[in-house]
């Protein structure tokens, strides 16, 4: 979606009448609205799964537990500190710490390995989100690793400090006024009096409404952008 479209809808409907009325236009308010809509795609981009990526994961015997960490990364080691990194990426797509959960685990001939299932010789675990637990793991085994992704950054800082804002984000149409009301709401709250506290209640219900209303209809069950990765593209086949 347009960021410019969304910033305008959002000024001109939910907000219109706080002092982000004009964001689309001047850039009023721009800064902070930055961090609670981040904050509103990242819990969308936990409740669905709108993005899902692949990286490899270079087993050795005797590290059993893999921190997805860009420091653990071939292109963001400091070989000082990190002699062996274990996550196999490439200088034109870096690994970026958006792990928000491990879907599944593939080895090299494309078997699936059972995930945190202790009856299974052959299982690895997620003891947290962004870590993968290989109890037996064999020297040099690739595993890759399917991910639910969070949402790609939509603004940058440039060098006065300033939010700069991509043109475009992700986000099924049916989710984009369960973002604007989520934003509505944590600007309401925000506000210290009755009114403003009973126009966020009202907001995030709207949210979970739009959100359930999606789930119970499965309406962004394919909607979803990938990254894909086979072992055979980077010679771990």
């Amino acid at each position: 979606m347009k960021f410019e479209t969304f910033l305008f809808n959002l000024s001109m409907g939910v907000l219109n009448n706080t002092m982000y009325s004009r964001a689309w236009k001047d850039g009023v308010g721009i800064e902070a609205l930055v961090p609670l809509i981040e904050e509103g795609l990242t819990r969308l981009y936990s409740r669905f799964i709108l993005r899902e990526k692949h990286v490899i994961i270079e087993m050795r015997v005797g590290t059993t537990f893999y921190h997805f960490k860009r420091m653990f990364s071939v292109t963001g080691a400091d070989p000082i500190q990190v002699p062996y990194p274990y996550i196999m990426d490439l200088p034109g797509e870096p690994f970026v710490e958006d792990v928000i959960k491990i879907l599944s685990v593939h080895d090299t001939q494309n078997v699936l390995r059972p995930l945190n299932d202790p009856n299974q010789i052959n299982s690895v675990f997620t003891p947290q989100p962004d870590i993968l637990q290989n109890p037996y793991p064999l020297e040099l085994e690739a595993l890759m690793v399917t991910y639910q992704a969070g949402p790609e950054p939509f603004y940058t800082l440039n060098g006065d400090g300033n939010v700069e804002l991509v043109d475009e984000f992700y986000l099924p149409p049916v989710l984009v006024p369960a973002l604007a009301n989520y934003v509505a709401y944590m600007v309401y709250s925000r506000i210290n009096t009755a009114e403003s506290s009973a126009k966020a209640a009202s907001h995030l219900q709207i949210y979970e409404m739009i959100c359930k209303d999606a789930e119970m209809f499965d309406l962004v069950n394919n909607s979803k952008s990938s990254t894909n990765l086979r072992f055979g593209q980077n010679g771990w086949a």
